[in-house]
């Protein structure tokens, strides 16, 4: 059993203000910015392949270090 635990997805849709504590947030990430649905779905794809055999009954959460 494997997982992967998305964390604050950034959308198309959504944009930031300048003024928005969610900007504020993402430039103190290691990554500098919030996970796209790409970011949770290559983490779940990695844990598919035959290199992550030997990774059981682990949750990886996709969260730039947080």
């Amino acid at each position: 059993m494997r997982g992967v635990v998305p964390t604050q997805i950034m959308m198309k849709t959504m944009r930031l203000e300048d003024e928005d504590p969610r900007l504020e947030k993402a430039l103190r990430l290691t990554t500098g910015r919030h996970e796209t649905p790409t970011d949770s779905g290559a983490a779940a794809l990695s844990l598919c392949t035959p290199a992550a055999s030997w990774v059981t009954g682990q949750i990886v959460a996709v969260d730039s270090g947080r």
